[in-house]
């Protein structure tokens, strides 16, 4: 499958659960934790996610009450919830499809399992958003269908002149505003299981599309060491 790197929120007060997430995900994707519903509102109110891994059973609430409450909110609603819970009876398999749920997975789970799962999943959504998503911040606009990016300033468009690398990089950093990449999650991210590609390969790219962006609100910085991440240019600077 192709590869993409998500954000995943685990809602989840069980450490050992947890752990075999972060052990069967976290190589791949960056994983947020939440032991209660109350701690996964901030995590919520300050970034947005790919996915949630929601358990039924929380110290401060229950999840398919919090499911519904996330659906009502501007900013959650139309995140993909995935329900993981020690309920194995089937009324609430039935309650979390009902509700509008991506999944129901019973715990304890397979490691492989719960990656084929969560996978399956993410694929499904990045399809679906690559089929549909126009994404903006700031003054940059990208169409993924069209596969154009573009400069707004005062309401006017102007065409950013990208290579299909280039756009596949900045729509990337674009998703992932502030998140530090390396050089190898560079390369799995936009070159896949290409072998003939090398670290001084993703310089080359980030430089040119570094020239490309200049004028917009965001610039790709270097992180001393790590990799790279995209910021927003601070006024005056």
């Amino acid at each position: 499958m192709q590869s993409l790197q998500a954000k995943i929120l685990v809602v989840d007060d069980a450490v050992d659960h947890q752990l075999i997430v972060r052990e069967t995900l976290g190589k791949q994707h960056t994983l947020f934790q939440a032991l209660t519903l109350a701690e996964a509102d901030k995590e919520l109110s300050a970034g947005t996610f790919d996915l949630i891994l929601l358990d039924v059973n929380l110290p401060d609430g229950d999840g398919f009450t919090y499911y519904a409450k996330l659906r009502t909110q501007d900013h959650t609603r139309d995140i993909p919830v995935m329900f993981a819970t020690s309920r194995s009876d089937i009324s609430s398999e039935v309650m979390g499809f009902s509700l509008g749920a991506t999944d129901f997975i019973v715990k304890p789970v397979e490691f492989a399992r719960l990656r084929a799962r969560i996978e399956a999943r993410l694929k499904l959504i990045l399809d679906q958003n690559e089929r549909e998503l126009t994404l903006q911040k700031g003054d940059l606009r990208l169409s993924v269908s069209l596969q154009r990016a573009a400069l707004v300033k005062e309401g006017k468009e102007s065409r950013l002149d990208l290579t299909p690398l280039e756009f596949k990089i900045l729509f990337h950093f674009l998703r992932y505003e502030e998140v530090v990449f390396s050089r190898e999650q560079l390369l799995s991210a936009i070159w896949g299981n290409a072998t003939d590609v090398f670290d001084r390969t993703v310089d080359m790219h980030i430089s040119n599309l570094r020239k490309k962006i200049a004028l917009s609100d965001y610039k790709i910085q270097a992180v001393h060491g790590t990799g790279y991440k995209l910021v927003r240019k601070v006024i005056g600077k």
